[in-house]
């Protein structure tokens, strides 16, 4: 019987041994999985079952991670220069064995090696490192010296300290024995046997594997040595399948589309600020050199990878190539650039080559630090951030840093100068990523800290505004003859804004004005749509893009704790479902609709306004200002007017520039197949990487885009694709047969559209979102006139949306059967509209108050409508303050009214607060099960954030919490305000697909950094720093809703791949073919049936009570409870007053009493008198409670109750917490007048519980199987 083998099993088995990754440890190393190799990519996860089911976990046995150990305190830099912060020290160790400086490298080793706080696997990645470095050096210059050194280093700071030895670590060694040593005598087999003697024996093959240190002759050489392990009889069978993999790929054809002769028109440019439409354009010229109707889909995947990595990384060099062309242009014409040339492109070569002369300059001064006997404070300075600049070239760097800067001022203005600040974080992380792009990517770098960061991006900007001129004309005082000098660009001042002192970049006034007619400078080609599928996502920054490294989660800058968790998710496997979900995102093809881009172009270069894009020049007038005398009302209106007129002239400014390179992006995608990498932010929403040009942007580019591959419509797709025209007409509140019945009535006016989408009856601009209206009758005009619709090839992506998705979470977690009536998980004859029934009850009230004589309910009775309520509706679901909502509701009745005011004589604001009002009662009334959810949400939210772990505990009983890190003496604890600044328990919690969500909101702690230009004030994100208590519960109950239906997309997501579906997603509105949109929608139910069939708010209160088991927190008792009168006279009745700390630890004895296996301690713990233990015995008998936290702005209908919460002027739209800190004295201790102090809350410590989840209502989820409208 023939073999079943495949004939490539021994060649994956070979290539998947002989190309390990070099950065393996020997504890990591395991036999590759061929099988799953040969397997359906995503038939099914390492649990054994679909990937698209939910895994069940065990909710009391959490991820829990250690609290971090403590930063020592910073020490001073050495008179050598080395670094005294860890932070700072290991980027720099990591620039160093990078650029060769092997002595500084050495010298920050043995550093870290004495502060002692490394651990030992750490220290061995860093020797290893530095061995790597070394054995550069010695390849570079060989000599038995330099071994020598090597040889004296592994034994003192590796083999006497017994660090964990890898087998890279021997490979580093025997390399460098063979290299320096003879093969004739016995030295060299004395060194191959010492250090092959140093490996178990279940390993030695692991050393030779390492091929990336080791060549074939270096293993031969090995083996002849110490011949217990020999590979060459499968180095030569490996040898031969190469040779096969080698002959195979090269056989491939190209075939190559033949271009038809067309003529693209260019994208008419819009005056902008910089230079980026130039870049994008510069880096796009790629596709310009191939003809049109060039498909690169056609060439060979080897061509195709080459072609991707040339997009990812050639930003810079096409921008330094544009420079220069332009410059040699303008030279042949007999014009000198730096003198006579005032626009911004042609000067950038200029300051680019004095740019680069400055900073060859700068590496001199800093290899002369380096050997500098005695530094200077200047020099100690170039001992840090010089080894750091160094990984790049001066020529790199320039281009970094004027495109970097440029774009900077382009964002944030130029008139009132820029926060150096700002600019200098930008430049530092644009170089960073730039660095970190061109190193390899087994290399994970150390993210630079923000010290290091404001030291290099000083230096670049420093340097920049020393080189960088411009020439000013101006007339002489005596003669009026014109005289032109060369002026700095750029000048660092300093400006007072909100009463401090901050050090500004200003602007040339001749530079600025030219900044202001030329395009800005946007560095953003490494995130362009890519030409090959993405990479498959296997670690943090591992997937996506094939040499520009990605993180996999969307985090804030200097943000740890998130990706400590992601690390160790991704470590245990818990992560499969999220990235096999992206990797589907990712693989969906897109290309771009020509139709839609043909008429949308043209409508573009007339510089007109049409369809949702703005005139190139407005005409926007300026109202006539009023007499002085004027009614004061008059003059308000005048300058509301005048302000509204400014910002809608800037507003058009700015849409017509994104679109430019919308436009210009899509032009040259516009023979291509291509695709969107995904990555998640902390909740698990999905979001395309590429930022200009993706699915999730507006009308017009979801109007560009369609899918590569089609699929025959059938009679299903046909009838999906007239309702996805009504649906995107605005006509989708009607049934399906009636949105069906919508289309056929207008034939006539789609054929038109599609026929004469200028020139005739522009009946499609008449839709919601036209131009996809216009993509649709596009579609469905080819498909009537192909011989059988049912059979025609369609590539629309039709779309299913939600109805107000966080609202049908929010009803299925509640039971809320009215509730899940209007958002359609219901079955129903037609689609609710939870808006138009929200406004129903909001009027009802408002007509109810008329007649009670309320002025404004009277004025305003009949101008309720549906859009009124439906931004405020959308966003309460997801935090929105009472301020916030106000605001959404005022512009409504702007848009609407805009005369209401002159009216009725009644101000506009006041009318918005009162209709606010209104729609809070009625999401509360409607959605009640929510409404106690999200409460309770808020409740066992803010008991975590004034908590403090049973090892924080710990370390307070033994005095080994810090609460200043930087300081080398602990300060000793005693308020209630110190034991506040303790609690650093963020709120976290497990999503249905197992990943770990861990909110970010914590009162970051600043620190001074001393630069070349100024010292610095910058926050300085820390694992220590306390939660900010207020934005953590605010953002708490919409966060959560946001990883459950980030669950349901990425499930859905990964069913309808295994179904063979295509698939895209923008949140809550999933996309696919016409013809699947039956199957798809049966996926979209039941994974929702799947997540919220599990008790989800059970699982969570199990989830929290395992992970801040044996805490304490911080509860408020109202004073004139008689718990609380209790504890006050107990408090008085001691006879010496204890502090805040002497309280804690007496909450904390009694706890572990309590919770002892011993009947004995158990009794001392019961009949202890503390405030906690009085408070429960008033409590079981009164049933009085802890103070509520103060929820405003947290659930459904939820009023300010504070002026602390009405203070909060930000929106947390979509999940996203408020900007402002209003937390206020509830954060320290308060001092209050002595007469007010009787009503201040009485603190006490209770044992960490939660309170019971709220009863769920009647509704069954599994009613949704039957609805026709739940996505529609």
């Amino acid at each position: 019987m023939p073999s079943t083998k495949h004939p490539d099993d021994d060649a994956l088995l070979f290539f998947a041994v002989r190309f390990r990754t070099a950065t393996t440890t020997t504890a990591l190393y395991s036999a590759p999985n061929t099988t799953m190799a040969k397997t359906a990519f995503y038939s099914a996860g390492s649990y054994g079952s679909p990937l698209y089911a939910i895994r069940s976990f065990d909710p009391s046995t959490p991820m829990i991670l250690p609290d971090p150990k403590p930063r020592p305190p910073p020490g001073r830099s050495t008179t050598s220069g080395v670094p005294g912060e860890i932070e700072v020290a290991v980027p720099v160790f990591e620039a160093c064995v990078h650029v060769g400086k092997l002595e500084r490298a050495a010298l920050v080793l043995k550093r870290l090696e004495d502060i002692g706080v490394l651990d030992p696997e750490q220290l061995m990645s860093m020797n290893n490192q530095y061995l790597e470095s070394w054995l550069r050096h010695i390849k570079s210059d060989p000599g038995i010296g330099k071994a020598e050194d090597m040889h004296a280093w592994y034994e003192v700071h590796i083999r006497e300290p017994k660090l964990p030895q890898t087998p890279e670590t021997i490979a580093y060694m025997l390399k460098a024995s063979l290299l320096t040593t003879s093969p004739k005598g016995t030295r060299l087999n004395r060194l191959i046997k010492r250090y092959m003697g140093m490996v178990p024996t279940d390993q030695g093959l692991d050393v030779l594997y390492c091929t990336d240190i080791l060549s074939d002759a270096d293993i031969a050489a090995i083996t002849k040595h110490y011949p217990e392990f020999n590979i060459s009889s499968l180095e030569d069978d490996g040898a031969m399948y190469e040779a096969r993999a080698e002959d195979a790929t090269a056989s491939i054809p190209a075939d190559v589309t033949a271009a038809d002769g067309s003529v693209v028109p260019e994208v008419l440019e819009t005056p902008q600020k910089g230079s980026g439409l130039s870049t994008i354009k510069s880096t796009l010229e790629i596709f310009k050199q191939m003809r049109d109707g060039y498909d690169i889909s056609t060439l060979p995947p080897s061509e195709r990878r080459e072609f991707q990595s040339r997009l990812e990384t050639d930003c810079i060099t096409a921008a330094m190539d544009r420079w220069r062309e332009m410059d040699e242009n303008l030279r042949k014409m007999g014009l000198n650039t730096a003198v006579s040339s005032t626009s911004i492109s042609s000067r950038l070569w200029t300051w680019h080559q004095d740019l680069e002369q400055h900073l060859k300059d700068e590496f001199v001064e800093i290899e002369k630090a380096e050997k500098a006997v005695k530094k200077n404070e200047e020099e100690l300075d170039r001992c840090v951030w010089g080894p750091v600049l160094m990984q790049s070239t001066p020529s790199r760097l320039a281009a970094i840093t004027i495109l970097t800067v440029l774009n900077s001022l382009a964002y944030t203005g130029v008139e009132k100068g820029v926060s150096l600040s700002i600019i200098i974080n930008h430049l530092s992380r644009t170089a960073e990523e730039d660095i970190q792009a061109t190193r390899s990517r087994r290399e994970r770098l150390r993210t630079w800290p923000v010290a290091l960061r404001s030291k290099v991006g000083a230096a670049l900007l420093s340097a920049l505004t020393k080189v960088a001129k411009v020439r000013v004309v101006r007339d002489h005082p005596e003669t009026n003859e014109k005289v032109s000098s060369m002026q700095p660009a750029f000048s660092h001042n300093y400006q007072f804004r909100r009463g401090r002192k901050i050090g500004v970049l200003m602007v040339h006034p001749v530079f600025a004005e030219t900044m202001r007619k030329e395009p800005r400078a946007d560095f953003l080609a490494r995130h362009l749509p890519m030409v090959v599928e993405p990479q498959p996502w296997s670690k943090f920054d591992k997937g996506g893009y094939i040499d520009s490294p990605v993180a996999l989660l969307r985090m804030k800058s200097g943000e740890q704790d998130q990706r400590l968790y992601a690390e160790a998710a991704l470590a245990q496997g818990d992560l499969e479902q999220v990235l096999k979900g992206l990797d589907v995102l990712g693989k969906t093809a897109w290309r771009i609709n020509r139709p839609v881009f043909n008429v949308l172009l043209e409508a573009w270069n007339t510089g007109e306004a049409f369809a949702k894009i703005p005139p190139l020049h407005p005409d926007l007038h300026a109202p006539e200002e009023p007499e002085a005398s004027a009614d004061p009302l008059a003059r308000r209106a005048w300058q509301k007017a005048l302000k509204q007129a400014h910002n809608q002239k800037m507003s058009y400014h700015s849409i017509r520039c994104y679109m430019n390179f919308q436009l210009e992006i899509a032009r040259a995608f516009r023979d291509q197949e291509f695709f969107f990498p995904h990555n998640v932010d902390f909740r698990g929403r999905a979001y395309p990487i590429p930022t200009y040009l993706n699915h999730m942007g507006a009308d017009h580019v979801r109007g560009l885009l369609r899918f590569s591959k089609g699929r025959e419509l059938g009679e299903r797709g046909l009838m999906w694709l007239k309702v996805h025209l009504a649906n995107v007409y605005g006509y989708d509140k009607a049934s399906l047969k009636d949105r069906e019945a919508f289309a056929m009535e207008n034939l006539t006016n789609i054929y038109d559209s599609a026929n004469n989408p200028l020139q005739g009856k522009r009946w499609w601009l008449k839709a919601e979102d036209p131009w996809q209206c216009l993509a649709t009758c596009f579609e469905l005009k080819a498909a009537l006139d192909s011989p059988d619709p049912t059979k025609f090839v369609s590539t629309m992506p039709i779309h299913q949306d939600g109805t107000c998705n966080g609202l049908q979470h929010y009803a299925a977690l509640g039971g809320d059967s009215w509730g899940a009536r209007q958002v359609n998980l219901a079955p129903g004859e037609k689609p609710a509209d939870v808006y138009s029934a929200v406004a129903d009850l909001v009027r009802a009230d408002v007509v109810q108050d008329a007649k009670l004589g309320n002025p404004i309910a009277k004025a305003f009775e009949d101008k309720i409508k549906r859009k009124v309520v439906k931004q405020t509706v959308m966003t309460n679901v997801y935090g929105v303050t009472f301020t916030g909502a106000k605001k959404q509701v005022l512009k409504q009745i702007d848009a609407l009214y805009p005369t209401f005011e002159r009216d009725t004589g009644i101000q506009s604001g006041l009318v918005s607060s009162y209709i606010t009002q209104k729609i809070f009662k009625a999401l509360s009334t409607m959605f009640k099960g929510a409404h106690d959810i999200q409460y309770w949400l808020g409740e066992i939210g803010g008991r975590v954030c004034r908590a403090l772990t049973a090892e924080q505990l710990d370390q307070i009983a033994n005095n080994t919490t810090n609460l200043q890190q930087g300081s080398s003496r602990a300060k000793d604890i005693v308020t209630k305000k110190d034991l506040l600044e303790l609690c650093r328990s963020t709120i976290v919690w497990t999503t249905p697909l197992r990943m770990p969500v861990v909110q970010p909101y914590r009162k970051n702690s600043s620190k001074v950094v001393k630069t070349c230009m100024q010292s610095l004030i910058l926050q300085n994100p820390d694992h220590f720093d306390p939660v900010n208590r207020r934005k953590q519960l605010q953002a708490f109950p919409p966060n959560f809703i946001h990883s459950l239906d980030a669950s349901h997309m990425l499930l859905s997501a990964l069913e309808c791949n295994e179904l063979g579906l295509s698939f895209a997603a923008v949140h809550d509105s999933f996309w696919t073919h016409a013809a699947d949109i039956d199957v798809m929608n049966r996926v979209l139910r039941d994974a929702f049936i799947r997540i919220h069939g599990e008790n989800v708010i059970e699982r969570l209160l199990s989830e929290f009570e395992a992970r801040y088991r044996g805490g304490l927190y911080m509860a408020q008792i109202d004073p004139s409870s008689p718990a609380g009168k209790a504890i006050t006279k107990w408090r008085k009745g001691l006879k010496k007053r204890l502090t805040g700390k002497d309280e804690l630890l007496l909450e904390k004895q009694r706890l572990e009493l309590l919770n002892s296996e011993d009947e004995t301690e158990r009794q001392k713990g019961e009949a202890m008198v503390t405030p906690a233990s009085i408070y429960g015995q008033f409590a079981s008998e009164s049933g009085a409670d802890v103070l509520q936290e103060d929820l405003s702005g947290t659930a459904l209908g939820s009023l300010s109750a504070s002026p602390i919460a009405e203070a909060d002027e930000a929106d947390i739209d979509e999940g996203a917490a408020p900007d402002a800190d209003a937390i206020g004295a509830e954060e320290g201790d308060i001092h209050a007048p002595v007469e007010l102090q009787a009503e201040m809350p009485v603190t006490v410590w209770l044992p960490l519980s939660f309170p019971a989840v709220p009863k769920k209502g009647d509704f069954d989820v599994n009613e949704l199987r039957e609805s026709d409208y739940f996505f529609s």
